[in-house]
């Protein structure tokens, strides 16, 4: 799991860093203004308050997770926490595979750069942004970090999709769904891990 996270940061890192700009100027030379203003609106509306309304029940899940944690019951905590995992993916899934839907759909001569690094930007910009509030408050680090990373990976798979010619949205969705499989185990283990230390406090 460490070579998966090592071999894609820098990758990651250049993506969140400049592939959100690029993609922006570029289209705008183009004459995509309306693509352009559409992205950042649906992003900043969506991360400011849409996405975080849409994932707040899981937050109902943490108080029996946290009941059973008490009561030394591991493995009920972890079906809690499970579920929670499951809905948030299906919102990232769904959020992800239409932000490729809504801006590649714009393509319609030139090259698919441009519309493949502004997707990647919608797609992995609320995930990325909820991390690094939550990083600055001092919140649940790895509970969002781990989504987010590997959200970007799965926006990369997705990517790769759209350049095998294929935008079917059930595509998309496999792509990012067997990325985000891997980051469902590995939260898993990390889980696990965290309750042990916990019970033995």
């Amino acid at each position: 799991m460490v070579a998966i996270i090592t071999l894609f940061s820098l990758p990651v890192m250049f993506l969140n860093i400049g592939g959100g700009i690029i993609s922006g100027i570029w289209l705008l030379i183009l004459g995509k203004w309306s693509l352009v203003t559409g992205s950042i609106l649906i992003t900043v509306i969506s991360t400011s308050f849409v996405l975080s309304l849409v994932l707040s029940p899981t937050l109902l899940l943490a108080i029996p997770t946290q009941k059973f944690l008490e009561k030394g019951n591991t493995f009920a905590a972890y079906i809690f926490v499970a579920l929670g995992y499951i809905y948030n993916y299906a919102v990232m899934a769904i959020w992800s595979a239409g932000a490729f839907v809504f801006v590649i759909g714009s393509h319609d001569s030139g090259s698919i750069w441009p519309y493949l690094l502004l997707a990647y930007s919608v797609a992995t910009s609320p995930w990325t942004y909820m991390a690094s509030w939550e990083n600055a408050r001092g919140g649940d680090n790895l509970g969002t970090n781990i989504p987010a990373f590997f959200s970007c990976i799965g926006a990369i798979a997705m990517m790769g999709v759209v350049l095998l010619g294929n935008l079917a949205i059930e595509n998309l969705l496999i792509a990012f769904g067997v990325v985000m499989f891997v980051s469902f185990i590995f939260q898993t283990y990390v889980f696990f891990v965290m309750a042990r230390a916990y019970k033995d406090n």
